[in-house]
């Protein structure tokens, strides 16, 4: 005899189940897109112009905000993307004028920014009649002597008779320094200057410091830059200590004591028309700076609308292009991870205002440069280079530049 199956209390239980089961569902929420704050400011290199066109998009082409902003005023701004890093361009257009300047830094974060198109200018100083005398200088071939001080703007006067040379320029207010170097006698003295006459002895002269780089093969120009600072931190003036391509014996000239830092710039050009800058800024130059003979970097496309480059083992930390119209001038910052690039397709997709009604088909590589700076990555060196307060004192303390111009 088959058992009946009481299935009621099954039935009861599954359909309180069901019903448990739908009252507790509920809709997941919608992914919340990221908020991106950031602090900009945008200088522009010609005062009249008033306003900036400020486009930020994402990597996949996909504008998030176009606007206006007042030129020289900071401003709070605000995008939404899941985009870490964002593509930051500028449109500056004078008016009036038929220019047109454009920046764009690809994949960076531009937090707190401050673009300057041209370094701050010098700030201006007073000046009066002053002289120095030299005593117990040696008869020398004055032709090659230099005499610097740091007002670089006024012309300088001398005389020489028996062991006595005068010098008679304007000096700088409130202190000033001068530098006497006699090339045939390899000596150098500094002196600081804070009243109108100055009196030296010239037998504490110091021996000069001769420094032969180590310079690839086949160097067709090859020239040095140094200049001195008598603070430490302080670059708002120094002394231009050496120019030039040197001699037989030496690519510079140094004095070992008597500054607290030296800036030491060396550049020179390849055979195929590469220019190499190296920079440094420290005690005293370096003694290499592992000058290369050919660049980093090989340019394998540059057309319109596409662009190809490699790098070597080492890559550079930045890298920059220069694209031309005959009205438009377009800097590329970006990073060497990015190694193609498609010009009129990246501006035609801004829609930018100040780019309406502009043949952007005819557009042209001009210059590709590659930086490197130990330490230093291409978000790194932007964040330094839009930071007019590091610049200016000078917290990149060595890199190297190679540029090709096509």
């Amino acid at each position: 005899m088959m058992k009946k199956l009481n299935l009621l209390p099954l039935f009861l239980c599954l359909a309180l189940t069901s019903c448990k089961e739908d009252e507790g569902i509920t809709p997941l929420p919608e992914p919340q897109i990221p908020e991106v704050k950031f602090n900009f400011r945008y200088d522009n290199a010609a005062e009249v112009a008033v306003e900036v066109e400020l486009i930020v998009s994402q990597k996949d082409g996909q504008v998030l905000l176009d606007t206006l902003l007042a030129t020289r005023a900071p401003h709070e701004l605000q995008v939404k993307s899941k985009d870490e890093k964002l593509d930051i361009t500028t449109i500056c257009k004078q008016p009036g004028a038929e220019w047109t300047a454009i920046k764009t830094y690809i994949q960076v974060k531009p937090e707190n920014w401050h673009i300057m198109e041209q370094p701050a200018t010098e700030e201006q100083f007073t000046v009066e009649p002053a002289k120095i005398i030299y005593r117990n200088v040696p008869s020398s071939n004055f032709m090659d002597m230099k005499f610097q001080t740091m007002n670089t703007l006024h012309e300088n006067s001398g005389t020489y008779y028996e062991g006595i040379l005068g010098y008679y320029y304007q000096r700088i207010l409130p202190e000033d320094h001068a530098y006497l170097f006699l090339a045939d006698l390899n000596k150098y003295i500094f002196a600081k200057v804070d009243s109108s006459e100055t009196f030296v002895d010239f037998s504490n002269a110091k021996t000069i410091a001769k420094h032969m780089f180590n310079k690839p093969s086949g160097v067709p120009s090859f020239s040095s830059v140094l200049r001195g600072y008598p603070t430490a931190g302080n670059y708002e003036r120094g002394l231009i200590l050496f120019t030039g391509a040197g001699g037989n014996d030496y690519d510079l000239l140094y004095p070992p004591s008597g500054m607290a830092e030296l800036e030491t710039e060396v550049s020179y050009s390849d055979p195929a028309g590469s220019l190499y800058t190296y920079h440094h800024v420290g005690v005293i130059p370096p003694v290499d700076f592992g000058l290369l003979s050919k660049p980093d970097f090989t340019v394998n496309k540059r057309e319109t609308n596409d662009f190809q480059i490699t790098f070597g083992a080492e890559k550079p930390s930045t890298y920059y292009m220069n694209w031309i119209t005959p009205d438009t001038g377009w800097d590329i910052y970006i990073s060497p991870e990015e190694a193609s690039f498609k010009p009129k397709d990246f501006l035609e997709n801004l829609k930018a205002d100040k780019l309406e009604g502009k043949n952007l088909s005819q557009i042209i590589l001009l210059t590709v440069r590659t930086r490197t700076a130990k330490n230093y990555t291409h978000q790194a060196l932007m964040d330094y280079d839009n930071n007019p307060e590091a610049v200016r004192r000078k917290e990149l303390r060595q890199y190297r530049q190679i540029e090709k111009v096509y």
